[in-house]
């Protein structure tokens, strides 16, 4: 038995396998690649829909000053370089994914207990856990539970009303998490779908807001004027964006209050993290945005009535912090479907997609509103799939730790640090040219990736 053949065999043991992956795994060992393969999807972390780059090296000789080529991508298993598509949707690629909620769960947890250039002090700065909530545009069908851990009825009422389109306003069922129903209106007819499409595609404009208003207030609560305020602290801020099932957009934060001069100091004294809790739900009701549309009707934006503002206690409590940083960072690869991974392409594409049929509606709603020559620089078709919301999933502000890019970095260099592999050392020279070939891999490359991806489920 080959190295190769053996290596298959082990991973025969655990896998029910298709005809086709099963036919292109045999290929792969008949032409002695297994090995080869599976090696570069390690160095993707087994990404399984790895960018494919086609290419050449080439090397300065230090002693002939000669430039030559020295590797090319078909010497390897596929015929070129993968490099790891980086997507954070766990429908797409569930081991980048998985390493995009990891460096988010860092990035936040070093705004809240130090590290990544940020000192431990920051532990003893006033901090908050923010939610601010979408308001509502009509009722939905919903899934509570009792107290004794099982789902209580949707929507109870007694006198059992009927709305303007002769539809019961109430629900007495059950509904799992799982029900395609959670989040569908009651009412198609009574609920508002402009406005939530409008509502998700200024969620941003509104967040943005609320932080300047959140700086006003903390100056009135203070008894302090705005300028004073400003000349002593700055809010450090960690935002991500939760889809709801009804197709709405929540903000969850981490809000922590520094010295202006240094984000590694406190603020002082007087702002405490109840006046910053007072703070920000005072700001949170104040402020709102208007949007004139002839065509449509008019709204008026504004944040729900759940928001709320935890103050986060002090010192080295670092179970919570682990806590809320795991919480945060699960949003960042949350999706509603298949579908809403992708930008929407083309109205025919909707009828399709693999998402509740009420995500359709809201998906819909915005592909029809983009076309209105008033909401052209909302861009809303190109935002449907995300029900109109035009914001990254997950934003900071610069002086809440360190980035993404920076965490990115650190990898590659301790991966380049810990690797033999020396195709592209310091005495690489130009001209080095990569072009794109193609994305993904066929059934077997993407079966082996989950194996990869299984074996190594840290992904690095």
């Amino acid at each position: 038995m080959t190295k190769d053949s053996g290596a298959l065999a082990g991973l025969l043991d655990s896998a029910g396998l298709t005809p086709d992956v099963l036919a292109g795994l045999i290929d792969i060992v008949g032409a002695g690649d297994l090995s080869e393969l599976r090696r570069q999807l390690r160095t993707v972390g087994g990404c399984s829909r790895p960018i494919q780059l086609s290419g050449t090296v080439f090397r300065l000789d230090p002693a002939s000053g000669v430039i030559a080529p020295s590797w090319y991508s078909t010497e390897e298993a596929t015929g070129t370089l993968l490099v790891p598509c980086g997507s954070r949707h766990g429908v797409l690629c569930q081991a980048c994914a998985r390493r995009y909620a990891g460096d988010t769960w860092f990035l936040i947890y070093a705004g809240l207990a130090g590290g990544k250039g940020r000192a431990p002090s920051v532990r003893t700065h006033p901090r908050l856990f923010v939610t601010l909530t979408a308001p509502g545009f009509g009722p939905v069908h919903s899934s509570n539970v009792g107290s004794d851990g099982n789902p209580a009825l949707c929507r109870p009422r007694r006198d059992r009303p009927i709305c303007p389109h002769g539809l019961p306003a109430w629900c007495p069922a059950r509904h799992p998490a799982t029900d395609p129903l959670v989040g569908a209106p009651l009412c198609h007819g009574c609920y508002d779908w402009p406005g939530l499409v409008l509502f998700n595609a200024h969620a941003s404009a509104l967040w943005h807001r609320w932080r300047i208003q959140l700086g006003r207030e903390v100056a009135r609560l203070a008894g302090r004027t705005v300028r004073d305020v400003a000349a002593l602290v700055r809010v450090a801020c960690m935002r991500v964006a939760e889809m709801q099932a009804r197709g709405a957009v929540h903000l969850h934060a981490i809000i922590r209050a520094d010295a202006a001069t240094d984000p590694d100091r406190a603020p002082p004294a007087w702002l405490t993290a109840d006046l910053l809790a007072e703070a920000a739900i005072e700001a949170a009701g104040r402020v709102w945005m208007a949007a004139p549309l002839n065509r449509v009707g008019e709204w008026e934006f504004a944040w729900g009535r759940q928001v709320t503002a935890d103050p986060i206690p002090p010192g080295n409590d670092d179970e919570t912090e682990r806590r809320l940083a795991a919480y945060l960072a699960k949003y960042v690869t949350k999706s509603l479907g298949v579908g809403l991974a992708r930008r929407i392409g083309a109205p025919a594409e909707i009828p399709i997609l693999d998402v509740p049929s009420h995500i359709r509606a809201v998906i819909g709603v915005a592909w029809r509103l983009g076309a209105l020559p008033e909401l052209q620089s909302l861009r809303l078709r190109a935002w449907a799939h995300q029900n109109g919301f035009r914001g990254t999933v997950a934003a900071r502000t610069r002086t809440y730790s360190t980035t993404l890019t920076a965490l990115h970095q650190q990898r590659r260099d301790y991966r380049a640090a810990q690797s033999d592999d020396d195709r592209f050392g310091d005495d690489v020279a130009g001209p080095t040219r990569f072009r794109y070939a193609r994305n993904g891999l066929d059934a077997a490359g993407a079966w082996l990736a989950a194996t990869e991806h299984d074996t190594n489920p840290e992904g690095d």
